[in-house]
């Protein structure tokens, strides 16, 4: 992947966000020449470098298994530094919440390092009871843009399943939602009441607070004749809780991998008693 990728670009920011290392030197994409050549080291991580830019704010982080460099605004920075501090790994007891919960793998198409993510709710080490989280455990440290909200493991005194949280079923069918156009990949439910919800790609949570996960009873396809609007939870109402990679994630990692694969199998595989319908109406007209 990393092959071919070169650059990506954030439309809000009007800035490059991420670009293939190894590739940038060659000057195919002089903005990207310009950025690598202004980097300067500043310390390695467990996984990869930071790099300060030259006449700028801005850090980079260059993962050593895909050379890819990712913009750290200096927030983001300074919660690398944190997360390169601490240990940040689940207990025994917390690992077993969150496999009853069940977690989502990586997409092969995303740009970006292995992960595991758990919707949860939490109570914080002060006692505040957050139900929006996304427990985001990985090898790499928190670079992601979109990570609005975030607090490292250690602050987090208990994980609770979410009320809100689709089931885990449902979670990995988001996971293989197909393109219908340029960034909107429907995906439909429907609740217990016979309502039509459709949400975009890989979806977490029924909703903010208004319509729970247990009332989600079945994936439906997906129809533009019923469709009315997107309805996704808000990156900025999510609380990402950072933790770290090691061998039991690493294991839970590959069941989870070979559910979707199996998931996607099914998907694809023709439906044998359809073939037959559809042979039988074309031989007789009917």
């Amino acid at each position: 992947m990393a092959l071919n990728f070169i650059s990506s670009t954030d439309l809000k920011q009007k800035k490059i966000i991420q670009f293939n290392f190894s590739e940038a030197g060659s000057g195919r994409n002089k903005d990207v020449k310009k950025i690598a050549d202004a980097l300067i080291f500043q310390q390695d991580t467990d996984t990869g470098k930071i790099y300060s830019q030259t006449g700028t704010t801005d850090f980079w982080y260059i993962n050593d298994s895909d050379n890819i460099a990712r913009l750290l605004s200096k927030d983001q920075f300074d919660l690398v530094m944190a997360w390169k501090q601490k240990s940040l790994l689940v207990s025994d007891d917390q690992l077993q919440i969150l496999a009853a919960i069940g977690g989502l793998p990586t997409s092969e198409y995303f740009l970006e390092p292995k992960c595991l993510t758990f919707p949860v709710a939490i109570k914080n080490t002060d006692g505040t009871r957050i139900d929006l989280c996304i427990v985001h455990l990985s090898e790499a440290p928190p670079f992601q843009q979109y990570f609005q909200h975030c607090i490292l493991l250690d602050e987090v005194k208990a994980f609770y399943p979410s009320d809100l949280a689709l089931s885990h079923e449902l979670r990995l069918s988001s996971m293989l939602s197909e393109e219908m156009r340029m960034g909107f990949y429907p995906f439909t439910v429907r609740t217990k009441e016979g309502q039509l919800i459709t949400y975009n790609g890989t979806t977490q949570f029924a909703s903010t607070g208004d319509l729970k996960g247990g009332d989600i009873v079945a994936e439906e396809k997906f129809s533009f004749d019923k469709f009315d609007n997107v309805r996704n939870v808000p990156l900025d109402r999510i609380t990402y809780i950072i933790g770290k990679w090691d061998e039991r994630i690493e294991n839970l990692y590959q069941q989870y991998s070979s559910m979707l694969k199996s998931k996607a199998a099914a998907k694809r595989r023709p439906n044998a008693v359809t073939i037959k319908k559809n042979w039988w109406q074309q031989l007789f007209g009917v």
